[in-house]
């Protein structure tokens, strides 16, 4: 009998401890813990989740790849200068010097140029021309490549000298004048970094001083009064 009341007694304490015991070898509760642990794996959406986010980072990292590799033959290079050849062959007779020193990673569809061009008429009277741009190119593929449109400002410094028909009398004559225009042209890029520009340009002078009709220069075909007009059919150039 005496077992029997102690057996009795237990029996409570057992049963707690049972339970006790039963939930904790349980993984899943039915009733969900307020504090989830820091080692619960996760779950399956949040697997899907991270593997869009790795597969949208390597398409980020394949469109790169692309650009620079296949659809840009300019790859990483950032500049370029360009010259005009024919122009190079005459300078020891005045002839005309023509370049262009560009930037191609300001945006991989467009391109800011500097296009500058100095001449002198060595044979009579020493007039002598300097044109700088400031010129925007927008591709109309989505890459530097085919043709393009573009926009420019340019300012001009001139010298000559100016005969008066009436008088009999010569003066020399400087000009400084800014103006504005907008082209057409083309680009063709090797993967070697070699490459070949045309482009023609229409503008007008705005600011500035003005090549009076009477007073014209005697080299006319250097400077012209307010018209702006630029064919450029060969330049070759480097990009690096």
């Amino acid at each position: 009998m005496k077992h029997l009341l102690q057996i009795t007694r237990l029996l409570p304490l057992l049963l707690a401890v049972s339970f006790s015991a039963a939930q904790e070898a349980q993984p899943d509760s039915l009733v969900p813990s307020p504090f989830p642990s820091s080692s619960q794996s996760p779950t399956l959406d949040q697997k899907i989740d991270r593997l869009s986010t790795d597969v949208t980072e390597v398409k980020k990292d394949v469109r790169v790849i692309r650009d620079e590799t296949v659809e840009s033959r300019l790859g990483n290079r950032k500049w370029g200068v360009e010259v005009s050849p024919f122009g190079l062959l005459f300078l020891d007779q005045g002839g005309a010097l023509s370049g262009t020193v560009s930037n191609f990673s300001w945006d991989r569809s467009a391109e800011i140029a500097f296009p500058f061009y100095y001449a002198a008429d060595a044979e009579s009277y020493g007039t002598t021309v300097f044109n700088l741009d400031a010129q925007y190119r927008r591709f109309l593929s989505d890459r530097q490549r085919g043709f393009y449109i573009s926009g420019f400002t340019r300012f001009q410094h001139g010298s000559y000298q100016s005969s008066n028909y009436y008088t009999y009398t010569d003066e020399r004559r400087t000009i400084n004048r800014l103006g504005i225009g907008a082209g057409i042209g083309g680009r063709i890029f090797s993967r070697s970094g070699f490459y070949w520009g045309w482009n023609i340009s229409y503008g007008r002078f705005l600011v500035g001083d003005k090549i009076r009709g009477s007073g014209m220069p005697d080299s006319f075909f250097m400077l012209t009064e307010d018209l702006i007009l630029d064919v450029e059919l060969v330049k070759i150039g480097f990009a690096f």
